[in-house]
């Protein structure tokens, strides 16, 4: 399974594997773009 971020434009700007059962709040995801889309650990 992957997650990913797209810029008003439509381009890719992260893409990242993660698990199957990865799951983010809203919160989460908002620290995600927040924290420069690292990677999730």
């Amino acid at each position: 399974m992957w997650i990913g971020a797209t810029d008003d434009a439509g381009e890719v700007v992260a893409k990242h594997r993660v698990a199957a059962n990865c799951k983010f709040s809203r919160d989460e995801a908002n620290d995600w773009v927040r924290g420069g889309f690292s990677a999730p650990s």
